[in-house]
């Protein structure tokens, strides 16, 4: 396994990892849309806070609308997706 860590998404918050990827497959933990360059600012609305996510990490298993995430979000999402690693 391989863990990822890039500067062009939010850091983890706590023990998370980014993504970890295993043979073929990369595995994003849920996150919440967290803008990487003003981390502050306020989370907007759910289309606000999808389209950051999408900015921050490409393509989305899921979405999932909710009504009480930390730091105001109302939207997390998780990725797992195939990779072609030479």
């Amino acid at each position: 396994m391989k863990t990822i860590q890039t500067q062009e998404a939010p850091l983890p918050q706590g023990h998370y990892s980014q993504a970890i990827v295993h043979t073929d497959t990369v595995y994003l933990a849920t996150q919440i849309p967290i803008n990487s360059l003003d981390p502050k600012k306020n989370p907007g609305s759910v289309s606000d806070q999808t389209q950051q996510f999408f900015k921050n990490h490409k393509p989305a298993r899921g979405i999932i609308p909710v009504s009480n995430l930390h730091k105001g979000y109302n939207v997390a999402m998780d990725v797992i997706a195939a990779v072609n690693i030479p």
